[in-house]
């Protein structure tokens, strides 16, 4: 695997239809991965990548698998996906986050005065 392989590979799992747990086509707007996949990918790769190398320390040399270039599309693709995210009508960004969970300013006072009054120091252990 090099850098060509890297390349041709994102372009690949960016732009595949995805799959649901079943195998049946995902129901996606854009049809792409997220950012967070494509990281995983990249991790993947690289895991990939390292166990080659270990077996034929030449590869390094010969095939340059990470390159300036692999490193400009993998952002370039991350932009991509990103923009796509924001562009779904349903995107939230509140979603799964605190704001998410409509608390009020009495809530985190609440929160506040039971952290703050119950928190006691633990003694430390090491000697």
């Amino acid at each position: 695997m090099h850098a060509h392989h890297i390349i041709e590979y994102l372009k690949y799992t960016g732009t595949r239809k995805l799959l649901t747990r079943n195998g049946g086509e995902q129901d996606c707007a854009n049809g792409s991965l997220s950012a967070s996949s494509l990281k995983k990918t990249m991790s993947m790769l690289g895991r990939v990548r390292r166990r080659q190398v270990d077996d034929n320390m030449s590869l390094e040399q010969a095939r340059p698998a990470f390159t300036p270039r692999i490193s400009d599309f993998y952002k370039a693709r991350m932009v991509q996906a990103q923009h796509l995210r924001l562009e779904r009508e349903d995107f939230d960004v509140t979603e799964n986050t605190i704001l998410d969970s409509h608390l009020f300013p009495e809530h985190f006072e609440q929160v506040k005065k039971s952290i703050f009054t119950t928190l006691t120091q633990l003694p430390s252990t090491i000697f």
